[in-house]
């Protein structure tokens, strides 16, 4: 009851709409690094395919075929100068949503920003290449962890116990790069020092498990009432992609909130600082 109070008092829900915002304007240049990428090693269309599956179970149906149709456009024209203006726009407009999660971070944790506008900028800036660093390897375990774990085999000369554990482990694994991308957006984000790090990972789970069932059910609502493209025409798809991205940022502000309630009931989540005294 104490999130539910404090998240109405703090408005995520517009907050939300904002980051949905950022998050929009942010995501079409990242898919020009990745796919670009994609176009310059030699396996690139095998990885595409999986990468266009792993979408599939993640977006909605009509946002899936907007990213995917985005995706073949960039390819089919991708080169280096692409590269390069997608990671600058990418940056740019990534770091101002990220800006915009750190606003509603310190909301959540009712404290005022004292650091300066170039301060939250670089925090800004490292805070979204470390969390694409993430995306990328937790991406790269998701898809091509059976392959690792089989290399790994046959360098060390371990078979058959050592592959069967690594299936299950690559899967823990995967969640807790998923746990700590969104930790160090906790820990970092707002302006709140000293914080200890087991203070963060309540919020980062409750992020992750609001986010997937929220996934799920727009996936099943969409399913049976698909009446976006209806209302918007040709703009149905950018609107559930946009819902998506909207629900997204909910989770994450939801996973701030919690933190700041479980911080303001135990008061030992953060580093005791010796006080300067004469």
């Amino acid at each position: 009851m104490r999130v539910w109070n404090r998240a109405n008092a703090d408005n995520i829900l517009g907050r939300a709409g904002e980051l949905a915002y950022f998050f929009l304007f942010s995501i079409f240049p990242l898919l020009i690094v990745f796919t670009t990428i994609l176009g310059f090693v030699s396996t690139g269309i095998e990885m595409r395919v999986h990468l266009w599956t792993y979408l599939g179970t993640v977006l909605p149906t009509s946002a899936y075929d907007l990213v995917t149709t985005e995706i073949q456009k960039v390819i089919d024209a991708s080169g280096g100068g692409k590269l390069s203006f997608g990671i600058i726009l990418s940056l740019a407009s990534a770091s101002s949503g990220m800006a915009a999660l750190m606003e509603g971070c310190n909301a959540a944790y009712r404290v005022v920003e004292r650091r300066s506008w170039l301060h939250q900028r670089w925090i800004a800036i490292v805070l979204t290449v470390a969390l694409d660093l993430f995306t990328i390897a937790a991406l790269a375990l998701f898809l091509y962890g059976d392959r690792l774990g089989s290399f790994i085999a046959n360098q060390a000369g371990l078979e058959g116990l050592f592959q069967t554990v690594w299936l299950i482990l690559q899967w823990p694994v995967l969640v807790l790069l998923v746990l700590f991308s969104l930790a160090l957006v906790y820990r970092f984000g707002p302006d709140v020092p000293h914080q200890k790090w087991r203070s963060v990972y309540p919020g980062a789970a409750a992020a992750v498990v609001i986010w997937i069932a929220a996934s799920a059910m727009l996936r099943v609502y969409l399913r049976f009432f698909n009446t976006y493209s209806n209302v918007y025409g040709s703009l149905g798809a950018v609107m559930i992609l946009m819902l998506w991205l909207y629900l997204f940022g909910i989770a994450i502000l939801i996973g701030a909130e919690v933190n700041a309630v479980l911080e303001e009931t135990d008061g030992t989540l953060r580093e005791e600082v010796p006080e300067i005294t004469g």
